[in-house]
């Protein structure tokens, strides 16, 4: 009797089945054959991750989502979209690896191209960009909805034009557009903008606010009828009419506001000694805030330059931190493209994303007034300002139990890391004194936590007094954020 072997491999190491049967059973072989190359198939499959499988149509998807290619290429968008779906239709129904790749390999192609056809349009349709821009910014799209699918409509088929290479119709087509979100905009404006103004208006003459505030009420009126004006004679300069709009319903609050000081003034409830005293009190907030001090022996004049100043300095300060953030994405996206090419799978960038997500739930723990926090290099800073003592004292108050909780859920969000305890005071009393308190209340949280949490994270207390000040000891408020305790959670080493 003859018989036939056939060897079948398996996987990329070569692991060999064989199959060995009399000649005249080579049906039944081919039937098992065929069973088995299916099963593989499906072996092969199910191993396939669907991460790694959509990577780069999904990045595709996502630029083409950035550039707003839907709307300024929508044949191409609407095209990729397809193929998008269908190749997640077939990953669920564990279709062949083939033919989902190809479905991925054409969406790549038509989205990679919306993404470019839409970059030109942003180009080619600036004018009706910026129109459709502007009538957002005032809810056309609600106090002006025909007019702005209209609009839509029209946005929507220039693009498409443009798309297809018909620039001059696409150009009429946007001129269409731009006309109609204007028209949108102008009727959004005069239904939000000027009727708010017109109603804040009419209040203040009932209120009879004229009495006390004239020229404020009468300013509101002169910038309304301007507003008006001007909307009414050039219906295609909307910036102006739009400001004026804006400043007559802020002067018509500003009026209302006014005529209560004025009001408490006339009756005599204040004298203007605490008249001028209530202004000075948003000064001096603000400047606790920037950890300044606010002094008025010079008037006002004198804190609102040195406020301004303040100001101007973290305004350059916030510039430069944001040029740096730019530069650190810069190199982070070329690490990874570089990884990628490298076919290197980055477990870095891994951890700074779970770093990322872990910080993001720690910050939505609390609010202003109980912690903030920081990060200071690979440790985790928790400043628990509102975390306060009864004066020369170490005993934790049962006002604080709130806030421990949420501390406990804190801590628990890192398993792996130590945490040190830090204790700090203002700079009222002597320096051993305070040290000596910081101390003894670090360890006063230290022991709480010990007996409430449910694990054997090492644990540290310190106390460092008055020598790491973080606002002016020179303010009430200042001292009070300096008393504090700061929780560092440190990574293993």
């Amino acid at each position: 009797m003859t018989y036939i072997m056939i060897y079948h491999w398996i996987g990329n190491k070569g692991h060999a089945v064989v199959y060995c049967a009399p000649l005249h059973h080579l049906r039944l072989l081919h039937a098992v054959l065929a069973i088995t190359l299916c099963f593989t198939s499906f072996i092969c499959f199910a191993s396939s991750d669907k991460n790694t499988l959509f990577r780069e149509a999904k990045l595709a998807l996502a630029a083409a989502n950035s550039a707003n290619a839907n709307i300024l290429a929508p044949k191409g968008y609407s095209e990729g979209s397809k193929y998008f779906q269908r190749a997640e239709v077939l990953f669920a129904k564990q279709r062949a690896l083939s033919k989902i790749q190809k479905e991925l390999a054409n969406a790549q192609v038509a989205l990679n191209q919306a993404s470019k056809h839409a970059e030109l349009a942003q180009l080619t349709l600036t004018a009706p960009l910026k129109a459709r821009s502007d009538a957002k910014s005032v809810d056309a799209q609600r106090l002006a909805g025909d007019i702005w699918r209209e609009a839509e409509k029209a946005l929507l088929e220039a693009a498409t034009r443009l798309e297809g290479g018909n620039l001059k119709r696409a150009k009429r087509l946007s001129s269409d557009a731009e006309q109609h979100y204007r028209t949108a905009e102008l009727t959004a404006i005069k239904a939000s903008y000027l009727q708010d103004a017109r109603q804040l208006i009419n209040k203040a003459n009932d209120e009879k606010v004229y009495r006390y505030t004239p020229k404020t009420l009468q300013k509101a009126e002169e910038l309304l009828a301007l507003a008006e004006k001007e909307l009414t004679e050039n219906r295609y300069d909307i910036d102006y009419p739009r400001t004026l709009a804006k400043q007559a319903r802020y002067e018509a609050k500003h009026a209302l506001a006014l005529s209560e000081l004025v009001k408490a003034l006339d009756r005599s409830t204040i004298t203007p000694e605490e008249f001028l005293l209530k202004l000075e009190a948003p000064l001096i907030s603000i400047s606790n805030a920037l950890d300044m001090i606010a002094s008025f022996d010079e008037g006002f004049d004198t804190v609102a330059d040195d406020l301004v100043s303040n100001i101007e300095s973290l305004r350059a300060d916030a510039y430069e931190l944001g040029e740096r953030r730019k530069e650190l994405a810069r190199l982070e996206n070329e690490m990874a493209s570089l990884e990628q090419r490298m076919g290197i799978q980055s477990q870095r960038v891994a951890e700074q994303e779970a770093q990322k997500e872990s910080l993001r739930k720690l910050n939505d723990l609390f609010n202003r007034d109980e912690a903030s926090v920081l990060t200071e290099g690979r440790n985790i800073l928790i400043r628990a300002v509102g975390l306060t003592f009864s004066p020369g004292s170490a005993q934790i108050n049962s006002q604080n139990f709130a806030l421990l909780q949420k501390l406990k859920t804190a801590i628990a969000l890192y398993p792996r890391y130590t945490l040190l305890i830090e204790g700090h005071t203002d700079s009222f009393g002597s320096n051993s004194a305070n040290l000596n308190l910081s101390f003894a209340r670090a360890e006063s949280v230290k022991a709480y936590l010990r007996a409430n949490i449910d694990s054997a994270k090492t644990i540290e207390a310190i106390g460092y007094g008055e020598t790491h000040p973080i606002a002016n000891n020179e303010t009430q408020e200042g001292r009070t954020r300096n008393r504090r305790i700061d929780f560092v959670l440190r990574p293993p080493l």
